[in-house]
């Protein structure tokens, strides 16, 4: 039995040891998550007769102060009224996820509101995993209209991971 624990010991130890800002996040091979996502998304969607749609710029930091493999992603997701009509507070952009090959980053949205025109919602997800810079990326972003608790997935594809130095 005292070898045992101690097995489970060593392990747990080498696992958080081991494990760089990359494998902390919370990406993760999920091919069957991503299906479904990618099933579920639209370019845009009509919710109480706005027309919404999803965009996003998603980058990693390698300026001088950062480590030498840089900084893990960060990501900001506008959700646009393409008719630029204010977006009532019932529509809400909640969640976030950032496809890449077979991996998957879901990631909420840090609690920071920015203020932007009536017609745009603005969010941010950081300590994303460390993919690129300089790679393609499709982002899924989940929207809800809490009045009728309807879900949309908005998707915006071919993304670039872009880098600050």
């Amino acid at each position: 039995m005292k070898i045992l624990r101690f097995k489970i010991l060593v392990l747990a130890l080498l696992l958080t040891i081991g494990c760089s800002d990359d494998e902390l996040s919370s990406w993760r091979v999920d091919q069957k998550r991503i299906n479904e996502l990618l099933n579920l998304s639209s370019e845009q969607a009509t919710i109480d007769g706005k027309t919404l749609e999803l965009h996003a710029n998603l980058w990693r930091d390698f300026m001088p102060i950062s480590p030498p493999n840089g900084r893990n992603l960060i990501s900001i997701n506008w959700l646009v009224d393409i008719d630029s009509i204010a977006i009532p507070n019932y529509i809400m952009l909640l969640e976030q996820n950032v496809i890449y090959g077979d991996s998957l980053w879901t990631a909420s949205y840090i609690k920071e509101e920015r203020e932007t025109q009536p017609y745009i919602i603005e969010r941010v997800s950081i300590e994303g995993p460390k993919w690129g810079p300089n790679v393609e990326v499709i982002v899924i972003a989940k929207v809800v209209d809490s009045n009728t608790s309807s879900e949309y997935f908005l998707i915006r594809e071919n993304q670039t991971i872009g880098r600050t130095d």
